[in-house]
């Protein structure tokens, strides 16, 4: 698998590419290009072709969750490449309306005009989105000292809490072990990448420092769930 930055809020000296406040990846595994996430705005497009990437090639969109700042870009995408017949991956709540202090901080498109141009898989269930590559759906809560806390409602015939839901990520399954790639980022996480591996004895966890910063148990929920998800632990 390679990855490759198209979108985030870090640039370096001498490479003249842009950032902003959002994400996106593209990912190459085996034949199948992929795209995980959009940012805000055209910005990855024009970084993509600033490194003569072609997102026409893109057989696959998934979405980690639903916040603007990571499917922004779409309708720049529609609007590209018109004829791109990906489909989109990604939790059936990631095109509803979110408010947060009175802002939209949702996508900019609604499910139903997304889905005029482009193929819809919409699940809560893990599925692979290529042969080495799986998106997890819902990830449940499984501890009791770890809460979601809400951010701002969701808006349909009332509004409620938006606990999002539909945060998710992918995991690759390789020779050297499983890569998770997420959204997160948070002060353990700057690089939203992390590698893990399965030892003989049956137990999982994490197998990487990133920045010095080690991961502990609250990371071996989700290394479980990542797991069964994919069939290698029952």
């Amino acid at each position: 698998m390679k990855l490759t930055v198209l979108i985030d809020n870090n640039t370096y000296i001498d490479e003249y590419y842009i950032g902003e406040p959002a994400l996106s990846y593209y990912i190459e595994d085996e034949n199948e290009r992929l795209l995980f996430d959009t940012g805000y705005s055209d910005a990855f497009i024009r970084n993509a072709q600033a490194m003569n990437i072609d997102l026409s090639a893109i057989s696959t969109l998934i979405l980690s969750h639903g916040h603007n700042d990571h499917t922004g870009g779409i309708k720049y995408l529609m609007n590209q490449y018109p004829d791109c017949n990906c489909k989109i991956v990604a939790h059936p709540d990631v095109f509803k309306k979110r408010i947060y202090n009175e802002l939209h901080i949702g996508s900019p498109l609604a499910e139903k005009d997304v889905k005029k141009v482009m193929n819809l898989h919409l699940t809560k269930q893990p599925v692979k989105v290529s042969k080495n590559i799986t998106f997890l759906g819902e990830i449940p809560m499984m501890n009791d000292f770890e809460r979601r806390h809400a951010i701002g409602v969701i808006e349909e015939s009332e509004r409620y809490e938006d606990y999002v839901m539909d945060d998710s990520a992918i995991v690759h399954q390789g020779k050297e072990g499983f890569m998770k790639v997420t959204r997160i980022q948070d002060k353990y996480n700057p690089d939203k990448v992390w590698m893990i591996k399965r030892y003989l004895c049956g137990t999982f966890y994490v197998n990487q420092e990133i920045k010095g910063q080690k991961f502990y148990d609250r990371d071996r929920r989700m290394t479980k769930r990542m797991l069964v998800s994919i069939g290698v632990l029952a």
